[in-house]
């Protein structure tokens, strides 16, 4: 399922408050990564709970010191690494390096930060819905798509040579190119600058894209759909393959723009590095890359360490060092294996008591049943369901699974095994996104596949 299946799954997961511009192996239209991005275009929109901004100008001297162990970056000095994922983030000045290019980025106002590892970094409006609305997309390709057979899944594709985006846009769907390539700079560099329109469905075909554009490693990936515009910058890194700069918006959105630009203004690229996402480096799971999964026993590093078993091939999902997912299909619908890190006032979750007190507090429903033996050991179980009204928003109530990281929210029903462990509060969650309709299918994929053979390792 590659990345498309990514973002829908994290759009349908409530990780992501939006996405990105483009897609990856099996969508069909405007969206990326858990259930499917293109193929669940009903997925919620999640976002996470809001930062806290630290107080302005304390009293005393001594307050002052404090305040700024706590305060969040300003918008000048010093770069703070952003290292969030699917949060808000604050005004300041960020060095982003998930792409192998380090560069930083200065931020004024509102913002998110989508995913950002695996290859790329999404920015985007805070009230952005998913790919193509209000974002800018910073990806690694590794290659472009076949001009020839645009809309055919990228792993079907011999590709184009990423030294050829001249030869790329002449051979591309006609049309789909409203300003032509330009020579520019952006951030010191050499850059190719050109905008691009699916101004009619029809230019899309039967295929399972739209009209693709490059692809990381059949990890990440971006494509052209209707009802969005595009503005792309080629930007040039020597020896070292190319970033794609992506800015996309609504085709009625005239606003946008202008102010994705006036951030690129900011950006200042570092030395440029190799592709971070290395297909011959080994598998790309045990690099923590979410990718589909073959059958068998397999080892990922999520969690410190994981074994599965699993039955079949699976789009698996990793996120950061504590959240990890199994999936079944283009569903709004999952198992999920994460530690329950703090609340979100911060405070910690050290025993399962203590996790059924958070869950009580965010407006969710918590029946303990029989419990029971795996090989992750002892596990209390619960059945889950949220009684918030809609999908979780920007003051929605919920769990962090690392430290003001990876927020998990409550689904409308569920299923959790508990495990005290050296590791931590370990939950397996089946989770369904839609009521109760996939429930059972996710406790069966839980009980028959993922509790089974789920073991704690040392990894690496």
């Amino acid at each position: 399922m590659k990345k498309n299946t990514l973002i829908a799954v994290l759009l349908a997961l409530g990780l992501i408050a939006s996405a990105c511009g483009g897609d990856d192996a099996d969508t069909a239209a405007t969206t990326t990564t858990v259930a499917e991005t293109a193929e669940v275009e009903e997925a919620v929109e999640t976002t996470a709970p809001p930062t806290t901004e630290a107080e302005e100008e304390p009293a005393e001297e001594e307050e002052a010191e404090e305040e700024a162990d706590e305060a969040e970056p300003a918008p000048s000095g010093e770069p703070v690494l952003l290292d969030l994922q699917f949060s808000p983030i604050d005004p300041g000045n960020y060095l982003v390096e998930t792409t192998g290019v380090p560069f930083t980025i200065t931020i004024d106002g509102e913002w998110w930060v989508q995913p950002n590892s695996d290859g790329w970094t999404v920015l985007t409006h805070p009230d952005s819905q998913g790919p193509d609305d209000r974002d800018i997309v910073f990806l690694r390709p590794s290659d472009l798509s076949d001009p020839s057979q645009p809309g055919a899944d990228p792993e079907v594709q011999e590709g184009w040579p990423l030294d050829d985006l001249p030869g790329w846009l002449e051979n591309i769907t006609e049309g789909l190119i409203t300003e032509p390539a330009v020579e520019t700079q952006l951030g010191g560099r050499d850059a190719l600058r050109f905008e691009a329109q699916v101004t009619d469905e029809s230019m899309c075909g039967p295929e399972p894209f739209c009209i693709g554009f490059a692809t990381n490693n059949l990890v990440n990936s971006l494509q052209f759909v209707p009802g969005s515009k595009s503005v792309v910058y080629w930007v040039d890194m020597g020896d070292e393959t190319p970033l794609v700069v992506y800015i996309g918006s609504p085709a009625d959105n005239d606003d946008w723009e202008a102010t994705a630009e006036a951030v690129l203004e900011t950006i200042e690229f570092g030395e440029p590095g190799p592709n971070p996402i290395d297909p011959d480096g080994g598998p790309l799971w045990e690099a923590g890359i979410s990718t589909d999964v073959p059958a068998g026993v397999q080892q990922f590093p999520a969690l410190g360490g994981l074994q599965l078993e699993l039955d079949e091939e699976r789009f698996i999902v990793q996120e950061g060092d504590n959240f990890f997912v199994v999936t079944d299909g283009p569903i709004p619908a999952d198992v999920e294996i994460w530690v329950a890190y703090s609340d979100f006032d911060g405070t910690p979750i050290a025993t399962t008591d203590e996790l059924v007190a958070v869950l009580e507090s965010i407006e969710t429903t918590v029946t303990e049943v029989d419990p029971s033996t795996h090989t992750l050991g002892e596990a209390r179980s619960f059945e889950t369901a949220s009684t918030a009204a809609g999908p979780p928003g920007p003051d929605s109530l919920g769990i962090f699974t690392m430290e003001e990281q990876i927020p998990w929210f409550s689904p409308p029903a569920g299923r959790l095994w508990v495990f005290e462990t050296d590791r931590g509060v370990v939950v397996v969650s089946a989770e369904s996104f839609e009521g109760d309709t996939y429930l059972e299918q996710m406790i069966t994929l839980a009980e028959d596949v993922v509790l089974p053979g789920a073991e704690l390792i040392d990894f690496g």
